[in-house]
């Protein structure tokens, strides 16, 4: 099926003014009179959509959108889309939808490539116009939302997000006509990304790897030799890794089987690019990063930049932000990076969520009250072989919020399922949540904490929590969160001294943003690295991401 856009009727008298003046005086009255019969078409097509809240033309899937609607209600359901220098530019954006992770058949790519531009000169059937004029205005409308608050719904994919402080963009109704008047669509469009620097690097370095990929090439994946490689080593495996590596563009090494400084640095570099301690060592772990392929790699790009989307650009100048996945917490002021340190998040079936909030108070010393499903799945047991449990980590046992001597009851008779009282642990050395929590509204009873468990920082997998957030240098966030001379770590630590709980609230509250994102900024010289996807949430945002719209 070919096209033709007709001829704008001219007669002033029937046009408001804000519509766009496309055509000359001497154009044709016959097309003229084609292109009035096509309002009257996408009148009933724009109805019809409004009214079954979707529509299959010419093998187009169009789900109904206030925008779409309302645009056309607007322009009194006139064409749009008569200038080319406007389809052309339509076309060239769905088109490279592609780098954005998206797929531009979600926005009618070939359609406008075969039936719109190609073959427009011998189009000009009244309904076609009104059809091909719908599906162009649905394309961009919906690329366009895509890009302001992602393709996918993050609910449906992480029943656990909450967001309080999201805002719900609606820039789309004010300015397509403006935009198409002016043909400056391209610039319209740019504007509606995440105006994000992590969002350009992932869009970069996806540009890249496509690259790579579309080059050809397959390498067969790299198979661990049992142990670790590490320098001074001088066997086969060492000269296949080399060998592999340099196939990868990590670097340009000799492939000799002696590993020596040069494949360390390399090393150093994978490892730094795949968020892993870089020891310069070849362990097991290196082994699966250096397997991941360059479609594997372009997928994370894909699922990381649909997160950001997510985030809707509501980012503040000043913020809290932690990579669940990366196990790191940053605290940005002015729009910089002011603090970074280790976190330990969840296990995998104690996920920590994701969400938004903000910070409004510190508490020192806190006491822990104990959530019900770790007191009757964890400490029960306990409980019932050592009589001293409780008195050894300063916890006091309650039943109807009155305190309950433990030497009196007999455990044994109680199930996880029946368990009829409540602990509290008091502040001290072995609290659970250390010397300090940084407090704020969720409804999953998440917070970021002080830890006893120190050790723990220095793994390069940090998930061993109940899902809460430790952090490897809370009275420095401390400090740096309350922002006030008087609380300096002098008086932090006089405060912790005490062992008397204190709560003070912050100044202004800061808002924290708890985000998943396998393809991240890295602590070390702030370039992109790779992250274990450690709750194995990519695979189903990946599918999602591939299902037609």
């Amino acid at each position: 099926m070919v096209f033709i856009f007709g001829i704008v009727f001219m007669h002033l008298h029937a046009w408001n003014s804000h519509v766009i003046p496309y055509c000359k005086l001497d154009e044709p009255v016959s097309m003229a009179i084609s292109t009035h019969q096509s309002n009257r078409h996408l009148k009933e097509l724009v109805l019809e959509l409004h009214n079954s809240g979707g529509l299959k033309l010419k093998g187009q899937l169009l789900l109904a959108n206030r925008q779409l609607i309302e645009t056309y209600k607007k322009n009194n359901f006139q064409p749009l889309w008569l200038n080319e220098r406007n389809r052309q530019d339509l076309l060239f954006i769905v088109t490279h939808a592609y780098y954005d992770g998206l797929n531009p058949e979600d926005y009618h790519a070939d359609y406008i490539r075969q039936n719109v531009i190609k073959y427009r000169g011998r189009y000009n059937d009244p309904y076609h116009i009104a059809v091909a004029d719908i599906i162009m205005s649905d394309a961009l409308l919906t690329y366009r939302t895509h890009l302001i608050n992602g393709k996918l719904d993050q609910t449906s994919l992480q029943p656990m997000w909450s967001d309080t402080n999201a805002v719900v963009k609606d820039e789309l109704l004010h300015s397509l006509q403006h935009h198409l008047r002016n043909t400056s669509l391209s610039h319209w469009m740019n504007n509606a990304r995440p105006h994000l620097k992590r969002y350009e690097e992932l869009k970069s370095l996806f540009a890249r790897y496509d690259s790579i990929h579309k080059g050809g090439g397959h390498l067969e994946k790299l198979k661990y030799p049992g142990s670790s490689l590490k320098p001074g080593d001088s066997i086969p495996e060492v000269s296949e890794l080399k060998k592999h590596l340099i196939a990868n563009a990590y670097s340009s090494l000799d492939t000799t089987a002696f590993f020596n400084g040069e494949l360390e640095e390399a090393i150093k570099d994978v490892q730094i690019l795949n968020g892993i301690e870089a020891d310069g060592v070849a362990g097991k772990e290196t082994y699966r990063a250096i397997n991941i392929t360059i479609k594997e790699r372009l997928d994370i790009l894909r699922v990381n930049m649909e997160r950001l989307r997510w985030l809707n650009n509501q980012l503040p100048e000043d913020y809290l932000i932690v990579n669940i996945a990366s196990f790191y917490l940053h605290l940005v002021r002015n729009d910089t990076i002011n603090h970074y340190c280790r976190v330990v998040v969840g296990k995998d079936h104690k996920q920590t969520p994701t969400f938004r909030a903000n910070v409004s108070y510190i508490v020192f010393n806190p006491t822990w009250h104990i959530p019900y499903s770790i007191v009757s799945q964890e400490i029960l047991p306990k409980l019932k072989q050592d009589d001293n449990f409780l008195k050894d980590r300063n916890m006091i046992l309650y039943q109807n919020n009155t305190p309950i001597d433990p030497a009196k009851v007999d455990f044994t008779q109680y199930s996880s399922h029946n368990f009829p009282y409540a602990i509290v642990q008091q502040p001290g050395s072995r609290n659970a949540l250390g010397k300090v929590k940084f407090m704020f509204a969720s409804p999953y009873a998440i917070y970021l904490h002080d830890t006893p468990s120190k050790s723990l920082f220095n793994r390069s997998e940090r998930a061993f929590s109940h899902g809460c957030i430790r952090v490897e240098k809370p009275f420095v966030l401390a400090k740096l969160l309350l922002n006030d001379p008087y609380y300096d770590l002098q008086r932090i630590n006089k405060i912790v001294e005490s062992e008397t709980t204190q709560t003070i609230h912050l100044k202004e509250r800061i808002p924290i943003i708890l985000i998943y994102m396998t393809c991240d900024d890295n602590k070390n010289d702030g370039r992109i690295s790779f992250y274990k996807d450690i709750y194995g949430r990519d695979k189903r945002l990946l599918e999602a991401l591939e299902s037609k719209r």
